[in-house]
């Protein structure tokens, strides 16, 4: 069976949606009005990730040849919120197929910045503040690991209490009556 040209592969956009060779090139063609929610979502977040990085960035400001303090920040958050959300997603709303999209692509997407994080350590070597460079590289490696084990145990612990709570069944007036009666 051929493909349609105009498909696309959902588990880039949703991996949490199934498709099957049929629905691939029947349901989620560019054209159909079916997929247009996922490109409305991501570039929604997307356009609020960016004005809240942008947001960060003119708030927190650094001299020429320092900490680059504003994207380390950016990197920081965004790496502990990413791995918080989508634990959450993951183990609360499995089946969910638009918040990966929309917190994940769409909002961390556009509010973390790889590439600033490179060209700012590359003009710092270049511009020969190697110690900065290093503490920065060096910072934002590590407290990105931090942050994403941090973000996702942090996750797991409000699921788990959360199920814990749940479980927990609470007497009502009726069945006090009852045990006092007998």
């Amino acid at each position: 069976m051929e493909k349609d040209i105009h498909s696309i592969d959902l588990r880039n956009i949703a991996p949490d949606v199934e498709v099957g060779e049929d629905s691939l090139s029947s349901k989620f063609s560019v054209g159909n009005n079916k997929i247009r929610p996922l490109y409305l979502v991501v570039s929604l977040a997307g356009a609020l990730g960016a004005l809240t990085r942008y947001f960060v960035s003119v708030t927190i400001t650094s001299p020429s040849g320092a900490f680059p303090l504003a994207t380390f920040v950016i990197n920081v958050t965004g790496t502990f919120f990413l791995a918080f959300v989508l634990i959450l997603i993951l183990e609360r709303f499995p089946n969910s197929s638009l918040a990966r999209p929309l917190l994940a692509t769409g909002f961390c997407g556009a509010y973390t910045t790889f590439s600033t994080f490179m060209v700012e350590d590359s003009l710092l070597i270049k511009n020969h503040f190697l110690m900065v460079s290093a503490e920065y590289f060096l910072a934002s490696i590590l407290a990105g690991l931090l942050a994403t084990f941090f973000g996702a145990w942090l996750a797991r612990f409000i699921y788990e209490l959360d199920s814990y709570l749940s479980v927990q069944e609470i007497p009502d007036a009726d069945s006090q009556q009852d045990v006092g009666r007998q």
